[in-house]
């Protein structure tokens, strides 16, 4: 017996002969069978995914479930399964134009959680640049938004690209896709917030769009809940799974002067060409949102540095700026540690990753191989500290008899933008078997010790590794200077003991005074004497060179501070013979305006002192000296400002930082000019 035969008799029916079988009773039966359907689209009521529509192809292009043709965003899931929204939560808009400059961007009002906002429009044909279509949202702190583009119809030639921006951002999120780009994105400070919609195409090719670049933004707020993590761990991976997710977790931490917050991707250390970028954001318990996108330049991790002066709860925003490559690794490391200070923090080559340097204490670290020893670039440490005003401290170099390092130190200052402002005393092991480095901190600011290979300062090959350790000591001394105070004009001697050692002098002024050094004789080749002239305590900065100018406002002692240059090099032979000559000025002060050539200040012929400030960083100061000619004109100023000699013809002789010393070939009128950071400054002349 046929099987529907069978099933029809089980149900009541008699068993019909072939020739009396109606030609649509396999069609009854079936319905019988399997259920109903109502759009008589052959997909029965049960797997239809619009059983009141007939749609015998059953689309479903956000596959959400809910057929094309009966969906109320068929562009944006929300069928209500999966955790999506249901039919009745997603609520369209159509975009505005014009919306293609920031100014113009159109307000999203979003859904409440549960909900979404989907925006329906097309990126137009580009006129130049490629056109994108912007909105702005305004998001309380602490939101997680899931931001979708995708093709709003499927003849849509649309490649999507996504941008969210916004001034609480170090950097911008994106997404893009073949058909869809997706992303979560989390605003950790209430702000406006910019979305980007466009062709990937168009940012670094020829610019696209047109009437079939049709598009749905879709706009989701979901609930930021972070996930409790305990601390401390190293490298623990967290998956981004999917891309375009955002981790969140909240750590409790104990009280500690160092925490450290790191996140990781194999892209960028050159390991890989695919991987995220990511951005670590850390929100403290009293609201400060940190957040860095790049440790430093060429690094792609990030990493955040707390001091804790109590037990604290944090949240931690792992997120990333782009994902990179065909098949980009959701992975992610991220250290939750408060490590020991008396280490160095890898990486640290550079200002902005600087370790911390103990004071008083000791703190290791190693000069690390470089990726390509014949090519470099070779590894130098970075340690910073907050030092001092008048403050004299020693740093000596802890070498191990195993250790194959060669360590030479340098102490800088960095201005604002990262770049090594001056070299204030240079130390290596010349002397000993180990380099040690003195310095005079003129004022209270941050400085930053480098210690390298001296072997590495050469060509390559460069070396390190594991074999290259070292230790610092570092300490807070005493000025502890030469025992004869100066009064007056005089010659006087010191001796450089081996290492970066600096010879300490008093130097007393009863009244208003310039004072010149110069030096006579040294005992030794290598020894290249430099002076720096402190104020009383050894506090602010008068003036420094090889030859050296200053006023002393006094009646009070003041510093001079005697290095060698080459190295920091000394020992017994290490004399140097010096010439103070006292000149008694009142100085004066310039007389404002004085910027221009014809309103030049007058100095005194041979010497003079005078008191300025530079308003701004475009102010100019000048001054006019008459000089007899065949000699040399001696100009500084006590602040960090360049000083600039130009001739009577007007043309430059010297320029330089703090000041020059230009030969002068022709009597006549020399203008000193002066430009640089704003401030005060004093300015000291000799011609001789």
């Amino acid at each position: 017996m046929p099987l529907i035969a069978g099933l029809a008799l089980a149900c009541g029916g008699e068993e019909p002969t072939p020739d009396e079988t109606p030609r649509d009773a396999g069609v009854v039966l079936d319905a019988q069978i399997l259920g109903p359907d109502q759009d008589s689209d052959e997909w029965i009521d049960d797997i239809d995914n619009c059983p009141a529509a007939h749609n015998p192809e059953q689309r479903d292009r956000d596959r959400d479930g809910v057929g094309d043709d009966c969906d109320t965003c068929p562009s944006t899931p929300n069928g209500g399964a999966g955790g999506t929204p249901g039919q009745g939560a997603c609520e369209p808009q159509d975009e505005v134009e014009p919306n293609d400059l920031s100014t113009e961007a159109g307000a999203v009002n979003l859904a409440p959680i549960g909900g979404i906002r989907e925006v329906r429009g097309v990126i137009e044909a580009p006129l130049g640049a490629q056109a994108i279509d912007r909105y702005q949202v305004m998001l309380p702190a602490r939101t997680l938004l899931k931001v979708r583009v995708a093709r709003s119809r499927p003849q849509s030639l649309l490649e999507p690209l996504v941008v969210i921006s916004s001034p609480a951002y170090t950097s911008p999120r994106s997404a893009e896709g073949l058909f869809v780009a997706a992303r979560e994105i989390y605003a950790a400070s209430a702000g406006v917030y910019e979305v980007a919609v466009s062709d990937r195409r168009g940012v670094n090719g020829a610019p696209v769009g047109g009437a079939e670049w049709g598009y749905a933004l879709a706009l989701e707020v979901i609930a930021a809940e972070p996930e409790g993590v305990t601390a401390p761990f190293v490298d623990r991976i967290f998956a981004l799974s999917p891309i375009g997710r955002v981790g969140l977790y909240q750590i409790d931490l104990a009280a500690a002067d160092f925490t450290r917050i790191e996140l990781e991707s194999g892209y960028g250390d050159g390991a890989t060409d695919t991987g995220l970028d990511p951005i670590l954001v850390v929100e403290r318990a009293d609201g400060t949102v940190l957040e860095n996108a790049d440790l430093a330049p060429g690094y792609k991790n990030a990493r955040v540095i707390l001091d804790l002066d109590a037990p604290e709860t944090v949240r931690i925003a792992v997120d990333y700026g782009v994902a990179w490559g065909a098949d980009p690794s959701p992975e992610v490391r991220l250290t939750v540690d408060q490590p020991a200070t008396d280490e160095e923090l890898e990486p640290n080559d550079l200002p902005s990753l600087s370790s911390i340097l103990v004071f008083p204490g000791e703190t290791s670290g190693r000069i690390d191989a470089p990726i390509d020893a014949a090519a470099g670039p070779p590894d130098e440490d970075w340690f910073s500290f907050a030092g001092a005003a008048g403050q004299v401290i020693g740093i000596s170099g802890l070498i191990r008899p195993a250790s194959q390092v060669d360590p030479i130190f340098a102490l800088v200052t960095v201005d604002p933008a990262g770049e090594v402002e001056e070299t204030l005393y240079v130390g290596a092991d010349s002397s000993g078997n180990a380099p040690y480095l003195e310095a005079v901190l003129p004022e209270s600011r941050t400085y930053h010790l480098i210690v390298a290979d001296e072997r590495n300062l050469a060509d390559p090959p460069y070396r390190g590794g594991p074999l290259f350790s070292y230790g610092l000591f570092s300490e807070v001394i005493g000025i502890q200077p030469d025992p004869i105070v100066l009064t007056s004009s005089a010659t006087f001697s010191g001796v450089l003991d081996p290492g970066g050692r600096v010879g300490r002098h008093l130097v007393v002024a009863s009244a208003p005074t310039l004072i010149h050094l110069s030096v006579l004789a040294t005992g030794a080749p290598e020894l290249e004497p430099y002076f720096r002239i402190y104020g009383p305590g050894a506090i602010g900065q008068l003036g420094q060179g090889d030859e050296a100018l200053a006023f002393l406002a006094g009646p009070e002692t003041y510093v001079v501070g005697v290095q060698n240059r080459a190295q920091g090099q000394g020992g017994p032979n290490f004399r140097y013979d010096v010439q103070l000559t006292y000149h008694p000025l009142p100085g004066s002060d310039e007389s404002e305006p004085n910027d221009a050539e014809n309103a030049a200040d007058r100095l005194a012929p041979v010497r003079d002192v005078a008191r300025g400030a530079l308003s701004s960083s475009t102010d100019v100061d000048r001054y006019v000296l008459t000089v007899s000619g065949g000699g040399t004109l001696l100009a500084q100023v006590s602040g960090r400002q360049q000083v600039s000699i130009y001739g009577p013809g007007g043309a430059l002789l010297s320029q330089g930082v703090s000041g020059v010393t230009p030969a002068i070939a022709a009597a006549g009128d020399y203008q000193v000019v002066i430009e640089g950071p704003a401030g005060p400054y004093v300015l000291s002349v000799l011609a001789r």
